[in-house]
């Protein structure tokens, strides 16, 4: 008896053994539908800007469409107004679950980008952030289009409808695009996502990761600033008096000639 009622969980465990097996490999597969180059960014004292490049393969006729996407922050913001025919503060609010990061791309108009999903671009970020606070009495989506046109003039948002390059081959077509960080991107962990829609269906979604870490005096400054900020603020002042004094040298050398 403790056989024959042994004998079904062994093929049920020998089956999920073979699911888990397969896993794996299946996975590793579809990884390479995308790459991300650099998939790591440094930034140095001289850092200024980086270009990332993405490429991939989607279904033949399928629309493609790219996604950056950053880790959420908190945002503390003030809005200003007149008063007395001064601009001034006039309230605050705190913006929650907006990406550090976003940016969007898609391929040139076709017939399968006529119908776009409704998670595409700024839309899909309209259901993640969330405004807290002091808010103005304009609506919720003036707030959110004024918060987003503030992330753009820093470089941290956009929006791209053409700004994938699509060549058709056989039954798929290869992917091309790049991403231009900007100088004031943050350390983290970022997510690049490939999906291919048509008449606003996910047929296909690929993901790749992209890292952006800190190097030499940024990076010092960095652990500074947050494990050890009575070393911070002694460098700032020592770094502060150092700036001056020369400063002072070159505008008496100049003043002297």
């Amino acid at each position: 008896m403790r056989t024959s009622s042994a004998f079904p969980w062994m093929i049920i465990s020998t089956a999920l053994m073979l699911v888990a097996l397969n896993a794996p490999s299946h996975a590793m597969a579809a990884s390479q539908d995308i790459h991300v180059v650099p998939n790591k960014v440094h930034i140095s004292a001289l850092f200024r800007k980086a270009t990332v490049s993405v490429s991939g393969n989607i279904p033949k006729n399928a629309c493609a469409t790219v996604e950056l996407d950053g880790p959420a922050q908190d945002a503390h913001l003030v809005r200003k107004g007149r008063r007395g025919g001064l601009w001034m503060t006039v309230g605050e609010m705190t913006v929650h679950g907006a990406p550090s990061v976003y940016m969007w791309l898609s391929s040139p108009n076709s017939a399968a980008c006529e119908n776009p999903p409704t998670s595409a671009g700024y839309e899909s970020l309209k259901k993640s952030i969330e405004f807290k606070g002091d808010l103005p009495k304009q609506s919720v989506a003036t707030v959110f289009d004024q918060f987003v046109k503030l992330k753009e003039a820093q470089g941290l948002y956009g929006v791209f409808p053409k700004g994938l390059k699509v060549v058709e081959s056989g039954d798929h077509a290869s992917v091309e695009g790049h991403f231009t960080l900007p100088e004031s991107i943050v350390p983290g962990h970022y997510r690049v996502v490939l999906s291919a829609t048509n008449n606003g269906k996910i047929v296909e979604r690929e993901s790749a990761d992209l890292f952006v870490d800190m190097t030499g005096i940024p990076a010092l400054l960095r652990t500074l600033a947050f494990h050890h900020a009575v070393w911070y603020g002694l460098a700032a002042v020592i770094i502060a008096i150092l700036t001056g004094y020369i400063m002072g040298l070159l505008f008496t050398s100049k003043s002297a000639h």
